[in-house]
């Protein structure tokens, strides 16, 4: 069984201000093991592979009233996930110290003890400028601090400072 919540909300204080946030939290659970209850005793039995980590985009867009002109500032993360199945035990794209289930400590929560995904927080800037009704450029700087981070079971470091360019038209 797998729930979530995701939550958009976005507020205008001033015309030309928009402070926003996006966030998500999703929690599986393994109902059954071999048609058994999973063991209390083995919290990786009631968890789901590659659960997400609850992850959030928090910003403010400036985009004055009659202007081509546009700036948006926001910081995106993603809380440490440690609440581990076996498989993400043994998946070499999890941190952890040992791919062994028996060596991985569990809190009182059921949550590994040194095993599992950190969390990350980045902050990204993007300027535009609408060229025509249908055109725009926009410049961008991604995860602006240079930290290293991992979207939970991608196996993939995301990359460091990203400087970005690009050209929408819509026809």
């Amino acid at each position: 069984v797998v729930r979530g919540l995701e939550a958009d909300v976005y507020l205008s204080p001033a015309p030309a201000i928009t402070v926003y946030g996006v966030g998500t939290l999703v929690r599986g659970e393994v109902l059954t093991v071999n048609g058994s209850d999973p063991d209390p005793a083995k919290p990786w039995e009631a968890r789901i592979r590659r659960e997400p980590a609850s992850n959030a985009t928090l910003g403010v867009r400036w985009e004055p009233l009659d202007t081509p002109y546009w700036a948006d500032v926001f910081a995106r993360g993603a809380a440490k996930q440690n609440r581990l199945s076996n498989g993400d035990i043994r998946d070499p794209r999890i941190p952890g110290l040992t791919r062994d289930r028996a060596e991985v400590t569990f809190d009182e929560d059921g949550a590994a003890v040194n095993a599992g995904t950190p969390g990350w927080l980045t902050l990204n800037a993007r300027f535009g400028v609408t060229i025509r009704e249908s055109s725009r450029v926009t410049l961008a700087v991604e995860n602006a601090l240079d930290r290293r981070y991992r979207w939970h079971g991608s196996g993939v470091n995301a990359p460091g400072r990203n400087f970005v360019v690009s050209v929408d038209h819509a026809f």
